[in-house]
């Protein structure tokens, strides 16, 4: 599965300014819904805070995986980076300041946990990370995602 398929810089912010996890979600909701006819920003925004409410979506090293289920033909992917960290409740208790968002269809449940997986094994880099955080444009952001998903292909070929 290659993840840049689905990254575009329109659904890419650089040093989002939200003070609260609900003003995050609210944002990637707006950021997931531009482009899809099928779902208005609030919808998908409040699908994230259900989904949020359930437990943390907070993987820890200040990274999050906002997601959720929606009427979307196929997965959308959206990306922020905070201005400033916002608390998560993450596990190892790291505010976040790097949000990885998913919508995706219904009936989706293997691909959704391919994709998360996938963002896992990316976000995890910390050079990646750091990467990132230089980051001075959504263009130079959208431009590392698809070098580390052309990175991390490109190993799963190797045996």
């Amino acid at each position: 599965m290659q993840l840049r398929d689905l990254i575009r810089v329109e659904a890419v912010v650089v040093d989002l300014v939200a003070t609260t996890k609900v003003q995050v979600l609210r944002a990637l909701g707006g950021l997931l819904a531009a482009g899809e006819q099928s779902v208005e920003p609030g919808t998908v925004a409040a699908a994230l805070l259900v989904r949020e409410r359930l437990g943390s979506t907070a993987v820890g090293r200040g990274v999050a995986f906002p997601h959720a289920r929606c009427s979307v033909e196929r997965p959308v992917l959206a990306f922020a980076r905070l201005s400033k960290a916002v608390d998560f409740e993450a596990f190892d208790g790291t505010a976040v300041d790097h949000l990885a968002a998913l919508l995706v269809p219904q009936d989706a449940q293997d691909e959704h946990l391919r994709i998360l997986a996938k963002l896992a094994g990316m976000f995890g880099d910390s050079g990646f990370r750091e990467r990132l955080a230089g980051a001075s444009s959504n263009q130079e952001y959208c431009a590392i995602l698809c070098a580390q998903d052309e990175r991390m292909n490109r190993e799963d070929t190797h045996c």
